[in-house]
């Protein structure tokens, strides 16, 4: 069964230490492609970037796990 927040379906997570990104997808909003960031194993998103197009939400979502490995370093 697919995992569904805040009426988006979720496409992809990935966890960095205690924090979790994630990148989900609603045909129906005007920007469909999200990342949002939660404390790992939550669903208690926040601080979400929305997109037009998954390309440029999939590279939001790296840039993102990425730049959360330099913070916990």
């Amino acid at each position: 069964m697919a995992e569904v927040i805040q009426g988006y379906e979720v496409i992809d997570r990935k966890q960095v230490g205690s924090r979790e990104f994630v990148l989900a997808h609603n045909p129906n909003a005007p920007e469909p492609y999200v990342t949002w960031k939660c404390k790992a194993g939550t669903n208690d998103m926040y601080w979400g970037h929305y997109f037009t197009d998954k390309s440029r939400a999939e590279h939001d979502l790296n840039k993102r796990v990425r730049e959360e490995k330099q913070y916990e370093r």
